[in-house]
């Protein structure tokens, strides 16, 4: 008895360890399944697939999750942003490890959904720095203002890290009611703090700032007044810019760069005098900000500087410079800038003929000949650019070089010198018909693509040569020509209409069956009797186009001559006329459809049921009674869909009588 007793105690230590190693190799398992599925999820886009797994993983212990594994899975659900896993995060917050918790918040803030912002104000009061740090940007980035109140508490915080992260949070939430708070931390003992609140004010643009940003802009430290000027280059309020002048002569180098921007930003003429002495600054990023901020100004003081800018050792300040003086517009520059368009630098030149441009100097032939030039260039980019400014050019020529430019190596090229040479209306002298229909024929789709746009949008204006070559395409000898062909007429519409009428007396066979099918896909009323003429024609595939083409048009004149086609020597006419009897839905059809019921071709009997049907009339009830019995089972089973929907109509008839 006490032997039994002994072995009791073992045994359930044993099943309690099995059930235990149990659990955490399906746990451990799961959790690995997990982070496998969200690894490989990048490249397969299956990465949704590990959002339950991760979840289950952040309720699992820490003998089966390690912290270090449960930062990765807070991180990745971060990543994920699955709704479902807010809660679990908002969960993590409160994790006694501060990887977890920073990953927590970093992943909050990646999230930015409004639920998350109570527990991150609560993370604001969190013992680690970084914490609150993370806790202060993640609500910057979901913008909620309930998080103001705490953000400003946060002003306050020990830390300095945290305050300059509470005032950058609440400069991205643009609160004007923090405005007053920022102004007094922009004199806090720390100049990182101080920078941020001189951003955060920028960004709120509250009037109210003024004044205080003018004065930091002789705060000690070089990174604040940098901001300080920032800021108000934003408001661009006058008020700051015998300040900003001041600044511009600033001894760092940094700030007086952000001080020339703010005086092009607010575009005072005062400011002119001190950026064009800013020109010979010390600093080449200085001079380059000084001649975008004259540029910006356009004060004709400026114009001699620049021009002699424009010989300046450094290319950037002479693209700068030729920029400007084409936002200037001063003909002074014109000769200079025609100068300009020899400069050993590429990126010169085409900025000088851009000011010429902007100028309105587009018939000088120095300039015309610079953009033909660019026709040429190595580059394909550039040759785009230069085949799409020839299109602001009224001058005869500029037509040869676009023309040349169809035969470019690039595809992009030749439809921007297409598109130049659709504006100018050359489009018979540049033969862009033939262009555009060799491109249709291209192995890579997306010059089919732009291809078929060219010739729809030509075509619907009325081209000529578009039409000609569209119509002769459906005789071609390559079925995937006429496919294309026929696919574009149909997309041009009504205008192509006519030309594809005249195309059914053509004496090829081929082109009648391809004007044949437009037109039907078409619908105008107009080809309804040259389509009525087509039911005779001596090829049969035109006769059967012709038939379909009249199912699509649904004229009524063309009842008789289809119920002549009806008993047409070939079947695909004969259930072809059928179907568009159908279409047109006139009763006069009817007895002859009945008779066409013992047809010996099954198509030509299944359309004839179908026509039958969607005339809907009593009469041909009992004989597609007698049809019910066909041999072809696709038969019987249109004659009974047939017969439901003359039942049908009888009984809605019926109802309302």
């Amino acid at each position: 008895m006490q032997l039994r007793k002994w072995l009791v105690i073992p045994s359930t230590v044993i099943v309690f360890g099995l059930v235990f190693a149990l659990y955490w190799i399906f746990g451990y398992l799961d959790h690995r399944k997990g982070i496998q599925l969200f690894r490989e999820g990048w490249s397969t886009d299956r990465w949704r697939e590990s959002v339950p797994y991760l979840c289950r993983s952040l309720e699992r212990p820490r003998f089966i999750v390690s912290d270090a594994d449960r930062r990765y899975v807070v991180w990745a659900l971060g990543r994920a942003g699955e709704p479902q896993a807010l809660e679990f995060l908002i969960k993590e917050l409160k994790h006694k490890d501060v990887g977890v918790r920073l990953a927590a918040v970093e992943a909050l803030g990646y999230f930015r959904w409004p639920i998350a912002v109570e527990p991150l104000t609560v993370a604001l009061e969190d013992k680690n720095v970084s914490v609150r740090c993370d806790a202060a940007w993640a609500l910057g980035q979901i913008k909620d203002r309930r998080a103001v109140r705490s953000l400003l508490a946060a002003l306050k915080d020990n830390d300095s890290s945290v305050r300059y992260s509470a005032a950058a949070a609440l400069g991205q939430m643009q609160d004007t009611s923090a405005v007053k708070f920022l102004i007094e931390i922009l004199k806090d003992e720390d100049s990182h703090v101080r920078a941020g609140a001189a951003q955060a004010l920028g960004q709120i643009q509250d009037a109210n700032s003024v004044k205080p940003l003018c004065d930091a802009l002789k705060d000690d430290n070089q990174n604040v007044r940098f901001e300080a000027a920032q800021a108000l280059g934003r408001f661009k309020d006058l008020a700051a810019v015998p300040f900003l002048i001041e600044a511009v002569r600033d001894k760092d180098s940094h700030v007086r760069q952000g001080a020339a921007k703010a005086l092009g930003m607010i575009k005072s003429a005062k400011a002119t005098e001190p950026l064009v002495e800013a020109l010979k600054d010390v600093d080449p990023q200085v001079r380059l900000d000084a001649a975008e901020a004259l540029g910006q100004i356009k004060d004709t003081r400026a114009v001699e500087p620049l021009i002699v800018a424009l010989n300046h050792a450094d290319s950037r300040l002479r693209l700068h410079a030729a920029k400007a003086l084409g936002q200037i517009k001063d003909t002074k520059a014109v000769e200079p800038l025609i100068a300009a368009l020899k400069d050993d630098n590429q990126s010169v030149q085409f900025e000088a003929a851009e000011a010429l441009m902007d100028m309105g100097k587009t018939g000088e032939p120095r300039v015309v000949e610079f953009w033909i030039g660019a026709l040429k260039d190595e580059h394909w980019a550039t040759r785009i650019e230069a085949a799409e400014t020839l299109g602001k050019i009224n001058d005869k020529r500029t037509v040869e070089p676009l023309i040349a430019a169809l035969q470019d190596e690039n595809w992009r090229v030749q439809f921007r010198a297409a598109k130049t040479l659709i504006n100018k209306g050359k489009i018979e002298e540049a033969r862009l018909a033939e262009f555009w229909m060799r491109a249709l024929m291209d192995d890579n789709p997306v010059v089919q693509r732009h291809a078929e746009e060219d010739l729809v949008n030509v075509g619907k204006r009325g081209s000529v040569s578009v039409a000609e070559l569209l119509v002769s395409a459906l005789k071609d000898e390559k079925p995937r020509v006429r496919e294309r062909a026929a696919v574009v007429l149909e997309k041009i519409g009504t205008p192509i209409v006519l030309p594809l009428i005249a195309a059914l007396d053509d004496p090829d066979a081929q082109a009648r069956k391809g004007a044949a099918s437009a037109l039907g896909k078409i619908k105008d009323k107009r080809a309804a009797g040259p389509l009525i003429t087509a039911l005779k024609d001596p090829n049969s595939a035109v006769r059967s186009e012709a038939a379909e083409a009249l199912s699509g048009v649904k004229a009524i004149e063309a009842v008789e001559p289809l119920i002549a086609a009806i008993k047409d020597t070939e079947a695909d006419v004969r259930y072809k006329a059928a179907q568009a009897l159908g279409s047109i839905k006139d009763n006069r059809a009817v007895v002859p459809l009945i008779a066409l019921l013992k047809d010996e071709n099954s198509s030509v009997r299944w359309f004839t049921t179908w026509a039958l049907g969607q005339i809907r009339d009593e009469r041909a009830i009992e004989p597609l009674k007698a049809a019910l019995h066909d041999e072809n089972p696709g038969v019987r089973k249109s004659v009974s869909a047939a017969l439901r929907q003359i039942y049908q109509h009888r009984n809605k008839r019926s109802r309302k009588q």
